[in-house]
């Protein structure tokens, strides 16, 4: 539903201001994001989008932020209390806040969002499965009741950057005019939209918090991953994401630019459609899974940035990683084990060497991508399984694997977020919804969800860790979505042109109040 809206939306100009891609002569600092791909819409309740949320977070506030120790902050809410069990949470809410149409931002707000909006958002089912109810004793107090405890709860709202309940109650969230013409609590207001080059936010005079020196922010469209790396280096714009890391590499020696690993790990996964007749058979994905060698593409693709995960959990949390769980020896990289396995689940070679042959699906955004895809599918070749690469801009790649399903193996880096137990679980959970940027393999493990949903039921860690070692167990049993590396995204920065880049990445929202120009 939401690819179609954005396929219509390929020649689209909205604008709250003006229309232009310029910058506006309003402000005198100007701030240039690149951002990989044509965002679909800017409502983060519903998309999970990389690039929608480059430009959400300077627009939406949540009601709490992490920085990059992953400790709790204020955002809306400006404190938090919970009951002994984790099943009732008291937020009180920051006054004087405005929506940027003038609106009142209040209770009422996060009483509709828990209720209307936790259902459908991306990362809201390990809450929606324990949510009960909301009250609102007055306009600057929440109290959020569950069926049962859910210990990363105010961790978990860091994740959701709230909306306004005025323009949202009663209508269709997903299709909502607003999506595409967003109002916020947050430090830019949205000026204008032009599908396919550009989108500017400008300063929010009005802003409850710090305000650094950028009056503008222009986000450039730029999907090809080399174009970003030029246009940085000509000083065309001050920060880009998924840069090829040989040029990174090179770039580092140049002091006029910086280098940051965002504080959230991610995960790059190999995700199985076991809808397909082939890939039914957990044998054989366990096969490919050891024919992947995981080893190439951390040294070939990731240039030692990152490395091969042992579990379903990034590498980065050691805390959920029980010493026991490795799948680096457990699915180790081993041709004749993956020919074996295959002969044994009915698919000999033929007469011309061949088993079988299957799609590989990537996204076209990031090169690295496509060269892990080029990877596996000459070792996927060397057992006898022809490779068809397929790669995809981000809107079609998410509408062929989350909503059509029509993918045999696809590549997809998502984050941890805030706890394991949101950004990770999505990965293998069951999503009987087809929501974006969750798991797409058709499995519902009810061993699976029951683990993930006990990595969130209690707060003592060892409790947590045994949860997780049974979710890892579990995964390894199925593997319909197999951890491939773990790695931290790299931002680049034009450090020459702006001072307090640190502070302005210390956050999970960046903190656009410590920018200062130069």
């Amino acid at each position: 539903m939401l690819a179609a809206a954005a396929v219509a939306l390929s020649a689209i100009v909205v604008s709250g201001c003006s229309a232009s891609s310029e910058p506006s002569a309003g402000g005198d600092h100007v701030f240039v994001v690149a951002i990989p791909s044509n965002p679909p819409q800017f409502n983060l309740g519903v998309t999970n989008d990389g690039s929608a949320t480059f430009v959400g977070r300077s627009i939406f506030d949540p009601l709490v932020n992490l920085n990059t120790d992953y400790e709790v902050v204020p955002a809306l809410a400006e404190s938090w209390s919970a009951n002994a069990d984790s099943t009732e949470f008291t937020l009180n809410l920051r006054h004087g806040v405005k929506w940027h149409d003038g609106t009142d931002f209040t209770s009422a707000d996060v009483k509709f969002y828990f209720d209307e909006v936790i259902p459908i958002h991306p990362l809201g089912a390990p809450i929606a499965a324990v949510y009960d109810h909301t009250s609102t004793p007055d306009d600057f107090t929440v109290i959020v009741s569950l069926k049962s405890p859910f210990a990363p709860f105010i961790q978990a709202l860091a994740g959701h950057m709230m909306l306004p309940a005025h323009l949202y109650a009663g209508t269709d969230i997903a299709t909502n005019p607003a999506n595409l013409q967003p109002v916020g609590t947050g430090p830019y207001k949205f000026t204008s939209f032009t599908s396919g080059d550009s989108v500017i936010v400008d300063r929010n005079e009005d802003y409850w918090g710090e305000k650094g020196d950028v009056d503008e922010v222009v986000y450039r469209v730029m999907p090809d991953s080399n174009a970003r790396a030029l246009a940085f280096q000509s000083g065309e714009v001050d920060l880009a994401t998924m840069l090829p890391l040989n040029q990174v590499e090179t770039l580092k020696s140049d002091n006029r630019f910086a280098f940051d690993s965002a504080a959230m790990a991610e995960h790059l996964y190999g995700f199985f459609n076991t809808a397909s007749a082939t890939l039914q058979n957990a044998d054989v994905r366990k096969a490919l899974y050891h024919a992947i060698d995981r080893d190439e593409i951390a040294s070939k693709v990731f240039l030692g940035t990152g490395t091969p995960s042992v579990s379903p959990v990034p590498n980065q949390v050691t805390w959920a990683i029980d010493p026991a769980t490795d799948y680096t020896t457990e699915f180790d990289f081993d041709l004749d084990e993956a020919g074996r396995m295959l002969d044994a689940a009915g698919y000999p070679a033929g007469a011309d060497g061949t088993r079988f042959s299957m799609n590989v699906t990537y996204r076209t955004d990031n090169a690295s991508w496509a060269t892990t895809a080029d990877l596996i599918k000459t070792s996927f070749g060397k057992i006898g399984v022809n490779v068809n690469l397929v790669g995809q801009d981000t809107q079609v790649f998410a509408d062929t694997v989350y909503t059509q399903h029509d993918f045999d193996f696809a590549l997809q880096s998502l984050g941890a977020y805030a706890d394991p137990s949101l950004g990770v679980a999505r990965a293998f959970i069951c999503n009987p919804t087809n929501g974006s940027y969750r798991n797409p393999t058709g499995v519902c493990d009810p061993v699976i969800d029951g683990a993930f949903a006990a990595t969130a039921a209690v707060s003592d860690p060892a409790a947590r860790l045994a949860a997780f070692k049974t979710a890892a167990d579990a995964v390894a049993a199925d593997l319909g979505t197999a951890p491939l590396i773990s790695y931290n995204q790299i931002t680049a920065y034009r450090a020459d042109k702006w001072n307090g880049i640190d502070q302005f990445n210390s956050t999970d929202v960046w903190t656009w109040g410590a920018l200062r120009a130069k």
